[in-house]
């Protein structure tokens, strides 16, 4: 990412959704949001020349799904970030877009802050996930029991608080001092959060 300033896209095809967030980003010094897009096929094509670090985007969007383009959009620039913006907060859908090596995951109804701290994560090199989103994935009601994988609902309390931490773009480190256990015992839970989850990598 650029070093003194944070080059910022948006997509979504609620135009009070772009006014909202470009008037909320522009309120970080860092930022500057280079152009909003209420049309993804639009957003497609404009946003390769436009080189933006960052990319928030819709995922229900007509006539390209937020999910296609920042798939196509990753593929041709590896570099971008990309940061989902949307209402769902269905476990299996969240998997499904992490997948693709997103940035962030963010709920429509998160506060502005969630917004705020996923910039200067994401700015940072780490991933973002609203505590709402973490805790879709660490909880189990009744409406996701049957699509969650069982190996997901047998963490401790202990590795919940962990996972919570990591998608807040804490490192191993600053978790350990949080939590006051030392960065080994925090890689360790690292480790069998991985192996429960049946991940590749903790994003």
């Amino acid at each position: 990412m650029s070093e003194t300033t944070i080059r910022i896209a948006l997509v979504d095809d609620h135009q009070l959704m772009l006014d909202g967030l470009s008037r909320l980003l522009k309120e970080i010094p860092e930022v500057e949001v280079l152009a909003t897009f209420s049309d993804p096929l639009q957003a497609r094509r404009s946003i390769p020349s436009l080189n933006p670090d960052l990319v928030f985007m819709d995922l229900d969007m007509p006539g390209l799904h937020g999910s296609e383009l920042a798939q196509q959009l990753l593929q041709e620039m590896p570099d971008l970030k990309v940061v989902v913006v949307t209402m769902h907060v269905d476990a299996e859908l969240i998997k499904q877009i992490v997948k693709l090596n997103v940035a962030g995951y963010l709920l429509k109804s998160d506060d502005e802050a969630d917004f705020k701290q996923a910039v200067m994560a994401v700015a940072q090199g780490k991933q973002f996930f609203s505590p709402a989103v973490t805790q879709a994935l660490v909880s189990k009601p009744r409406t996701m029991e049957r699509s969650l994988p069982t190996k997901t609902l047998a963490l401790t309390e202990r590795e919940r608080e962990i996972l919570i931490k990591i998608a807040e773009g804490l490192s191993t480190k600053e978790i350990g001092e949080l939590l006051f256990i030392s960065p080994r015992t925090v890689e360790t839970h690292r480790k069998a959060l991985m192996k429960k989850l049946d991940v590749a990598n903790m994003a």
